[in-house]
């Protein structure tokens, strides 16, 4: 096996061009590659370990001998993905994209409309499953599943969520039957208020917008298109006028868990 081939590789895909040409993408970090490797073995396909640091426990769940790559300290300053290297990286296939007829099926759908900021949205994947949402969907201008940041960001848990793509919000909403909880800081209708409009035992499906716009007239006119229940809901806060997307969508869910407890 080339070593010079695999670093060089490494380092190309950096670029979007070169992960679309061979259909893969790195991750980084001990945490982040354990659990890929729990949640999707087959993903990965090259490991590269610093070979002066014990990551014996990561090499034998890998068990691939053959597609291990020792570096030293040395090599280790050519790569450049970054800025805060732990001697171990892995060249992987990106997240699987589920079949959209599979989407209906899951009760709880997170929805991130247009979203294009990796770091958002990894906080977001690994937010969602901790609070049992298990079911991503996004639309096709969102950000790239094979981003790297957004791999690393959620610890690699993008590759234990259900990530789901649709064309447009017309197929979105003629195959879910969910009721709709958006959060929108321009509503008048506050999150306190949704424990006695909902009972928690509802198909739910949570409406996140893009960072800088939120949720654009187009949403709103699809959905009012539509004779889904929904409710567009603000998170009540003092003395700003908007809440990062990740964190307004972690507060969400986690007020939505506490209404699916009380019923």
């Amino acid at each position: 096996m080339d070593k010079i081939r695999i670093l060089s590789l490494l380092n190309k895909l950096n670029h979007l061009h070169n992960r679309k040409k061979t259909n893969t993408t790195i991750a980084d970090g001990k945490r982040v590659i354990e659990t890929i490797l729990e949640s999707s073995p087959e993903s990965v396909e090259y490991l590269l370990v610093r070979e002066d640091k014990d990551f014996s426990e990561v090499i034998e769940k890998f068990g691939k001998e053959d597609r291990i790559i020792y570096i030293n300290s040395r090599d280790e300053k050519e790569i450049k993905i970054t800025q805060n290297p732990q001697g171990i990286y892995a060249i992987i296939k990106p997240p699987e994209i589920k079949k959209i007829k599979e989407l209906n099926s899951f009760d709880r759908i997170i929805f991130l409309y247009k979203l294009q900021d990796p770091i958002n949205v990894g906080i977001i994947l690994r937010t969602a499953l901790g609070f049992g949402w298990n079911a991503v969907c996004f639309i096709k201008s969102s950000v790239r599943m094979d981003n790297p940041k957004l791999i690393r960001t959620s610890s690699g848990y993008i590759y234990k969520q259900n990530i789901f793509f649709v064309d447009d919000l017309n197929q979105l909403f003629s195959i879910t039957d969910h009721t709709i909880i958006i959060a929108n800081q321009n509503s008048s209708f506050p999150l306190s208020r949704l424990k006695d409009n909902i009972s928690g035992e509802e198909k739910l499906m949570l409406v996140l917008g893009n960072e800088g716009r939120g949720i654009d007239e187009e949403f709103i006119k699809s959905l009012n298109e539509t004779e889904a229940p929904f409710f567009s809901v603000r998170i009540e806060t003092e003395d700003i006028e908007s809440l990062n997307v990740s964190t307004a969508g972690a507060i969400m869910m986690y007020e939505l868990r506490k209404v699916e407890e009380q019923s």
